[in-house]
């Protein structure tokens, strides 16, 4: 299920705070198969760069970030597709979720936020080694016999958000991992997919 977080922060509201001479801070929320994609998690703090203004990291343009920040990349792709993130301040606090989420370093944490506070942005191009009985689903894993479902993202954010879903009841009982030899129904118009270790069902989003 596709989930959109609205920020809003009105203009008064940052006339504000640059009379004061404060930094604007953004808060957001990932999940995992929510995150799947979407990489839950917990809070992560958003901040300006150095002088005001946005530091861009990673990418093909890009630098690297300080010691206390992370490159958040908004498609979540770690720069994968050449773009640059912009380097944000890490949480200061994570909560206690057990999400295990796929970092841009390769390692998988407990959650986004986990992550974020390590100085790794998820990824949804996975990339990490996947728990036993489980195979990547976007930045999150998927049991071994559900079916990885990824809706595409044409709006500022992450490229796509991904959800775990035991397997229709046309697939229980033809074997352990349902596969898409016309055993599977889409329902999203979109395309299936054999994947290691279980099925990635990929629909058409906004």
């Amino acid at each position: 299920m596709r989930r959109t977080t609205f920020i809003l922060l009105s203009s008064f509201s940052l006339v504000l705070l640059a009379a004061c001479g404060d930094d604007a801070t953004s808060t957001g929320s990932g999940g995992a198969g929510g995150g799947a994609g979407g990489q839950g998690g917990g809070a992560t703090q958003g901040g300006a760069g150095q002088g005001g203004g946005a530091v861009l990291c990673g990418g093909e343009l890009g630098g690297t970030c300080g010691p206390t920040e992370f490159c958040d990349f908004e498609n979540d792709q770690c720069g994968g597709n050449d773009a640059s993130g912009v380097c944000t301040p890490r949480p200061d606090g994570c909560t206690d979720e057990v999400d295990p989420t796929c970092g841009c370093d390769g390692q998988i944490h407990s959650n986004a936020c986990e992550a974020r506070a390590a100085g790794a942005d998820v990824s949804l191009l996975g990339g990490c080694t996947p728990p036993a009985n489980t195979y990547a689903c976007g930045a999150s894993f998927c049991n071994v016999g559900d079916v990885c479902t990824q809706t595409t993202n044409d709006t500022p954010g992450p490229y796509a958000y991904y959800s775990c879903t035991p397997p229709p009841a046309a697939c229980t009982g033809v074997a352990t991992t349902c596969d898409c030899a016309g055993d599977l129904a889409l329902g999203c118009g979109g395309s299936c997919s054999d994947v290691t270790g279980g099925v990635l069902i990929s629909c058409p989003g906004g």
